[in-house]
């Protein structure tokens, strides 16, 4: 609902010339056909739920434009890792403020008979703000801002805006995610054709833009030394992109 409010100071202030108008909508159409992309990293000091241990079986519920995805459950943790990624194909405003809010809720299952899964905390996230793709601290809240002490969500989020008009069906519109990811492209039929392939892939092109790749370390587990004589010393990760 957007809706604009005066405050008059006495009965002498005048009223706006024209309280119906509104900014003008940008050029090219009132929307645009987006893929947002949601990666749920990790909680941390969530609320004590259980009466015994304290600890939760946490999943998050994630709802854009009507649509709501889930995150799988971590049992027994108030620290649950998911490092998932929730995606969204959604028409958003062209206009960055009045683009809708994210809702992300934090929930503790329960499985016992008759029982409901019980609310712990929310967090809002805006998709107007154009500070790039950053893995964020959320704290958590049930009602109001500051009323839960304790409980954050790391999560980062990338909105990719396509070109047109969004005149296709969204998920809110019955229409679903597109996993891209297990499409494959044909094989190539030599190593010289590979080779082209790579070339082709990796030419600058004239739509090219020059970009920040940021790589968030979340950790390690499991290493061994290179040699039985030699123990770990300071580990640490290298980047390169060619």
């Amino acid at each position: 609902l957007l809706v604009k409010i005066g405050l008059y100071a006495g009965i002498d202030a005048e009223p706006w010339s024209d309280e119906t108008v509104l900014p003008d909508a940008p050029p090219g159409g009132s929307s645009v056909k987006a893929t947002v992309k949601v990666d749920l990293f990790r909680g941390r000091d969530l609320p004590p739920w259980d009466a015994d241990t304290g600890a939760l079986d946490a999943y998050a519920k994630i709802t854009l434009g009507g649509v709501t995805r889930t995150s799988t459950v971590k049992n027994d943790t108030r620290n649950p890792v998911w490092n998932e990624t929730l995606t969204f194909s959604t028409a958003l405003p062209r206009a960055r403020d009045r683009r809708p809010e994210m809702v992300v809720q934090v929930w503790d299952r329960d499985e016992g008979v008759g029982e409901s899964d019980d609310f712990v905390g929310n967090v809002l996230l805006r998709l107007n703000e154009d500070d790039g793709v950053c893995a964020k601290w959320h704290k958590i809240f049930y009602q109001e801002v500051g009323d839960i002490k304790c409980g954050e969500v790391m999560i980062a989020v990338t909105v990719v805006e396509e070109d047109g008009d969004a005149d296709f069906d969204s998920d809110e519109e019955g229409g679903g995610d597109t996993d891209v990811s297990n499409v494959a492209s044909p094989a190539p039929s030599s190593s010289a054709d590979r080779d082209d392939e790579w070339r082709q892939k990796m030419s600058p092109k004239k739509d090219s833009k020059v970009g920040t790749v940021e790589v968030i370390a979340l950790g390690c587990r499991s290493l061994k030394p290179v040699s039985s004589l030699q123990g770990l010393y300071r580990p640490f990760v290298s980047c390169r992109i060619e």
